[in-house]
């Protein structure tokens, strides 16, 4: 092997080593898992607005599953946050930043294979997808922002 060849070779070594590639968690999510959402938006009298989520997370891979998930709103108010499946309440946690709240869910078991499906539901309490004059309501839906990562 001649010189050239082998610092050639000790660079694409060092650069494979030294440079890290892309996690599964980095990718983008659909390669690996099929996510479902129905959602229903319930306002009550006082224009406050009940969110439910039934999220539904089905593994594309048989050595796959989703440890997390996190789901951001861009909402001023928040409130009465809760995060279940069959078995019962999920962890989770809130990270606050004004306008923008991101709440991130903690699976606490791992649903293996592929055609597995996490199913859980994610609801909570805010004031401001609506507004009430009289008898006259104003509802504003937000719109989902990652589309491309629901299959329906």
């Amino acid at each position: 092997m001649t010189f050239l060849k082998r610092i050639l070779l000790v660079i694409f070594v060092v650069i494979f080593l030294v440079l890290p590639g892309k996690s599964r968690a980095q990718e983008d999510s659909s390669k690996f898992f099929d996510t479902s959402a129905e959602s229903t938006y319930r306002v009550l009298d006082n224009a406050k607005t009940i969110v439910s989520q039934e999220i539904t997370i089905t593994n594309k891979e048989e050595y796959t599953y989703a440890p997390s998930y996190s789901i951001t709103l861009n909402i001023d108010s928040i409130s009465d946050i809760e995060v279940a499946n069959a078995q019962g309440a999920i962890p989770y946690t809130v990270t606050d930043k004004g306008d923008t709240k991101t709440i991130n869910i903690d699976f606490p078991e791992r649903i293996v294979g592929k055609g597995k499906k996490n199913e859980f539901t994610f609801s909570y309490l805010s004031s401001d997808y609506a507004s009430r004059t009289g008898s006259i309501f104003r509802v504003n839906l937000p719109p989902i922002s990652n589309l491309n990562n629901f299959s329906s």
